[in-house]
């Protein structure tokens, strides 16, 4: 006696039409989802990338100008800075020439979202035009 148990799908070799379409629905809500949460991040590292720049060059140009003046220097008669005694603004390339290499590794060009920016230092304020 010669007996086969043969346990199998007859003629079902993949998945259906629906399946498939409804596995790419599914997949196309979850990226939808993530793709405004992940844009959001990226600009927000670019914020605090650009903010990050700007605190690094501001802690480097006063620690200049406290080596310059030794106004935060212990027993300091005086703690105001007359900031138009170190003559007008200094320009990019002179804040090179001043700052890298003792005060910081280079002066940031770019801001995050690659525009370029300018730093000067003096004792007015400067804004970018808008």
């Amino acid at each position: 006696m010669n007996c086969h148990l043969r346990i199998g799908h007859k003629g079902k070799q993949g998945f259906t039409l629906i399946e498939l379409l409804i596995v790419v629905a599914v997949i196309g809500i979850i990226v939808s989802m993530l793709i405004p949460n992940l844009l959001d991040a990226f600009q927000k590292a670019k914020q605090k990338r650009t903010m990050a720049d700007m605190k690094v060059m501001g802690t480097a140009m006063f620690a200049w100008l406290t080596d310059q003046s030794a106004a935060a220097a212990a027993g300091a008669a005086s703690t105001s800075i007359d900031l138009t005694q170190y003559g007008t603004q200094l320009a990019p390339a002179d804040l090179t020439t001043v700052l890298v290499s003792q005060y910081i590794q280079q002066i940031p060009t770019l801001d995050g979202w690659k525009v370029p920016s300018s730093t000067t230092c003096g004792p007015t304020i400067r804004t970018a035009p808008r």
